[in-house]
């Protein structure tokens, strides 16, 4: 994940997955399953900050494994948001 402040209200979503990640259907289930986590604990964030995540190449799009990876991100975030 990288993540920049953009000074809005809302923190916000971008993905990038590349070609090297695996076939359409793959890329396309690795974007549904990092949106689906996104809505469901974006509150986690602190506001204004644009997040970008871009897939490992020969990781799996599990849902559990792309959830402990955000939740992880996102204390890491906040605590750097805390100090800064």
């Amino acid at each position: 994940m990288h993540v920049r402040y953009n000074g809005s209200a809302d923190a916000r979503l971008g993905i990038s997955v590349s070609r090297r990640v695996g076939n359409s259907p793959t890329r396309n289930r690795w974007k549904r399953t990092i949106r689906e986590v996104f809505r469901q604990h974006r509150m986690q964030l602190p506001p204004g900050i644009d997040v970008i995540v871009r897939p490992r190449r020969h990781a799996e799009p599990l849902y559990n494994a792309v959830l402990e990876s955000f939740l992880k991100s996102a204390k890491q975030i906040k605590r750097a948001a805390q100090g800064a």
